[in-house]
C-alpha cells in the first residue's frame, strides 16, 4: 500500500509536470539578506525566493525541487500555483510574508547550516520539476557550478529521491546581476527576459511593477450596441495573458449584457496593465405595420403603421403615396411585402404586412329608363379599379347610335339629341384593369340593353 501511495503520488507529479511545463519560472529573489541573519541565523537565515505562473491555468507542483546545489526544497504534493500567481520560499524573519517556511516545512534536503541558500557572492538556482525535468534556472557572479555539480534529494512526501545535475553556466541558465546585500533580483517589466537589481523593488506575492509601458486599449464592434446585439471586445497594445473582469480570458470577448468591463494582462515577469470601458445599450423602438389587406385598382389600401420611433418610412416606395407617412395610401400593381422601419438613433426595429391588388368585376345592366326621374336614367356598367374602357351601343339595324372610351360617360337615351325610341339596343364593351386583365370576362363583352320609356 506505501509502495502504491508513492506510486500514485508521483503519477500525479508527473502528469503535472507533462501538462503544465514551463508555467513556473523563477521571478524574483533576494540575494544576501542585510544584518546579521545573512547566513549567521542558522537554520532560519532571511533570503527569500518568488516563484510565478505564467500560465492561465492553475500549476501543481507538488515534488517540483528547488535546489542551489548545496540546499534543497521538495514542495509538498497538492501545492498549487493559481493562474498567473505566486509562491514565496522563506522563512519567518525574511521580513515579508511566506507562503513555504523552510524552518518549519520539514521539505528540505541538506546541512542546515545551508538553509540561507543564497548567501554567496557566486551562486546558481534551479527549478525541476517531479520527472526531474529543468524548468528554471539563474546564477550570478560565476555561479558555483564547479563546486557543486549536482545535488541529491531525500524522499520526501512519497516523491522518489533524485539526482539533478547543475551543469556549467550555458543557455540553461541565465545570468543575472549581482546584487548586494538587502537587494533583490527580479524579472524586468518592460522585458521578461531582462533582469534588475535594486534595493527599491520588494515585491514578494505580487508582480515586479503596475506596467509594461505599453498602453492597453479596448475595442467594441459595435460601438453602440442596440438591445439584442452580441458586442465584441477585442483588447490591444501588448502581448500577454489577458484575463477580464467577467472571468473570460483572451483578447477578445463577446458579451451581451451592459456594465463595465475591465480587462488585464501580465507578462512573464507578472507585470502588466490594464484598460476599462463602459458599456450601454441603446433601446430599439417599437413598430408595427399593421394589418394586410386588399388594394382595390381605384381606392387603393389604406396603411395603419404605428411607432415611437424618431424616424421612420416604408420600404420599396413604390405603389405607395408617401413611403415617409405611417399611414400610405398602397397600390401596387402586384402582391406586395411592405416593411416599416422606424429608428432610434441606430438602433432599427421593423415589422411588415402583405397588400394584395384587386380590381374586382363590373356590373352591367340590361335595362334603363331615361325619363329624367334621377333613377337608371343612363345605361353605363358600374364597378371601380377601370383603367382601359370602351362601350359602344347599336339599333337593331346595326347602326352605331353611342360610343365612349370614358368610364364615367353613359349613353342617356338619346340618338342625335332626340329622345331614341323604346327597344332593345345592343352593345359592345371593353373594360380592363391597372394590371391589364378584362373586368368583363373577355376582351369585347357583347349584349343586349332594353330602353324603358
Amino acid at each position: 500500500m506505501f509502495f502504491e501511495r508513492i506510486g500514485m503520488v508521483l503519477l500525479m507529479c508527473l502528469l503535472s509536470a507533462g501538462l503544465h511545463a514551463q508555467c513556473v519560472v523563477i521571478n524574483e529573489v533576494l540575494v544576501n539578506a542585510s544584518g546579521n541573519c545573512d547566513g549567521n541565523c542558522v537554520p532560519n537565515t532571511a533570503e527569500w525566493i518568488e516563484l510565478h505562473n505564467t500560465c492561465n491555468t492553475a500549476v501543481n507542483i507538488g515534488c517540483y525541487v528547488l535546489t542551489d546545489g548545496d540546499f534543497g526544497v521538495t514542495f509538498p504534493s497538492n501545492t498549487i500555483i493559481e493562474a498567473n500567481g505566486y509562491i514565496v520560499i522563506g522563512s519567518d524573519n525574511s521580513g515579508v510574508p511566506v507562503d513555504i517556511d523552510l524552518a518549519t516545512c520539514n521539505c528540505t534536503s541538506g546541512a542546515d547550516s545551508e538553509i540561507g541558500i543564497l548567501t554567496n557572492g557566486n551562486e546558481q538556482l534551479a527549478l525541476v520539476n517531479a520527472a526531474g525535468q529543468f524548468q528554471d534556472g539563474i546564477y550570478w557572479g560565476s555561479g558555483q557550478f564547479t563546486q557543486t555539480p549536482s545535488f541529491e534529494t531525500d524522499p520526501i512526501f512519497g516523491c522518489f529521491s533524485q539526482t539533478i545535475q547543475l551543469a556549467a553556466a550555458s543557455s540553461t541558465f541565465e545570468q543575472v546581476p549581482t546584487a548586494d546585500d538587502g537587494q533583490t533580483v527580479y524579472r524586468s517589466c518592460a522585458d521578461p527576459a531582462s533582469w534588475l537589481a535594486d534595493g527599491l523593488n520588494y515585491t514578494p506575492g505580487e508582480s515586479n511593477g503596475e506596467s509594461t509601458g505599453t498602453s492597453l486599449n479596448i475595442i467594441a464592434s459595435p460601438e453602440n450596441p442596440c438591445e439584442g446585439d452580441n458586442v465584441t471586445l477585442t483588447a490591444s497594445g501588448t502581448a500577454g495573458n489577458y484575463n477580464w473582469s467577467n472571468g473570460q480570458t483572451g483578447s477578445s470577448i463577446v458579451i451581451s449584457q451592459a456594465g463595465s468591463y475591465t480587462v488585464s494582462i501580465e507578462n512573464a515577469a507578472g507585470c502588466g496593465s490594464s484598460a476599462s470601458i463602459s458599456l450601454s445599450f441603446q433601446i430599439a423602438p417599437l413598430v408595427d405595420a399593421g394589418s394586410g389587406g386588399v388594394a382595390d385598382c381605384e381606392d387603393g389600401f389604406q396603411m395603419e403603421g404605428t411607432t415611437n420611433g424618431t424616424t421612420y418610412f416604408w420600404e420599396p416606395s413604390i405603389g405607395l403615396n408617401d413611403p415617409t407617412e405611417l399611414s400610405p395610401i398602397a397600390m401596387p400593381t402586384s402582391t406586395t411585402v411592405y416593411t416599416l422601419h422606424a429608428q432610434n438613433g441606430t438602433c432599427e426595429s421593423t415589422s411588415s404586412v402583405t397588400i394584395v391588388p384587386e380590381c374586382g368585376n363590373l356590373y352591367v345592366p340590361n335595362v334603363f329608363t331615361p325619363n329624367n326621374d334621377g333613377l337608371n336614367d343612363v345605361f353605363r356598367p358600374e364597378g371601380k379599379g377601370v383603367a382601359d374602357y370602351s362601350l359602344q351601343v347599336f339599333n337593331r339595324w346595326g347602326n352605331l347610335v353611342f360610343e365612349t372610351t370614358q368610364y364615367n360617360n353613359g349613353w342617356n337615351g338619346k340618338i342625335e339629341n332626340e329622345p331614341a325610341p323604346a327597344g332593345t339596343y345592343f352593345f359592345l364593351l371593353k373594360a380592363y384593369d391597372a394590371l391589364g386583365n378584362s373586368l368583363v370576362g373577355a376582351d369585347v363583352m357583347e349584349g343586349e340593353v332594353t330602353l324603358i320609356r
